[in-house]
């Protein structure tokens, strides 16, 4: 990099040497969020479609709370070990949301159920509580508590697939 104090705004200007310093440059939590999974589940969950959509900066000003074209001004060490760091962390959050059990159900793929895709994380807050005035303390609870809930949610389901089929096949 040119100098040890050069912000985040000078080098991304130079798209190579940006992909060359992220590449070679250790991760870590300069911004002292701490434990991903103490943080609020809406803001992991709207950072997992950020990501996808490449909007990276985007998604460090919402874990962090400072906005972009402050994130920017920050020294461009500092400010990248952060954006690794997060993407690591991210990338984690997916990994367990990934865990979670569910038994397949073709016959729910058949009549549509991807149509709820649109609702994107209203579907978790809507399978823990229909009333929809409580959705934003779900959203702010930390993103384990709510993923423990699905997770137990999702264990139950294939405990109770389990038992049916026993049940049925007992007949």
């Amino acid at each position: 990099m040119g100098q040890e104090h050069d912000s985040l705004e000078v080098v991304i200007q130079n798209e190579a040497l940006f992909k060359a310093v992220y590449e070679l440059i250790q991760p870590e939590d300069t911004m002292n969020v701490g434990n991903i999974f103490k943080v609020s589940f809406t803001k992991i969950y709207q950072c997992f479609e950020l990501y996808k959509e490449g909007n990276v900066l985007e998604a460090v000003s919402l874990v962090t709370g400072n906005s972009v074209e402050e994130y920017i001004k920050s020294p461009a060490n500092e400010a990248i070990k952060f954006m690794k760091w997060l993407e690591q962390e991210i990338d984690k959050c997916i990994q367990v949301m990934n865990s979670i059990p569910s038994v397949p159900n073709n016959e729910m793929s058949a009549a549509g159920i991807s149509d709820l895709d649109e609702f994107g994380e209203f579907n978790i807050y809507y399978s823990i509580t229909k009333n929809p005035v409580e959705w934003e303390l779900i959203g702010n609870l930390p993103f384990e508590l709510v993923f423990t809930k699905m997770k137990m949610d999702g264990v139950n389901s294939v405990i109770q697939h389990n038992y049916n089929e026993i049940i049925k096949n007992k007949r």
